[in-house]
């Protein structure tokens, strides 16, 4: 499976392994044995996290987090 970090954008899918749905989320938080908490970002939950399986989530846009020291 992919493994997600917090900050990917990803979607919900309908079931697993299925086409993804028109709802999506950021990561916000991994947990044990590929648990993620998902913030939604549309739909009628908008605004609520909850908690989803790697094998429900397929990504949408990964994040790059460049950590670059000013010198």
């Amino acid at each position: 499976m992919e493994g997600f970090k917090r900050g990917d954008i990803v979607w919900i899918r309908d079931r697993p392994f299925g086409s993804r749905t028109g709802i999506f989320g950021r990561v916000v938080g991994v947990l044990d044995k590929d648990w993620y908490n998902i913030l939604l970002q549309n739909g009628l939950n908008e605004g609520i996290i909850y908690k989803y399986k790697s094998y429900k989530l397929l990504i949408k846009e990964k994040v790059v987090i460049n950590a670059e020291e000013d010198s």
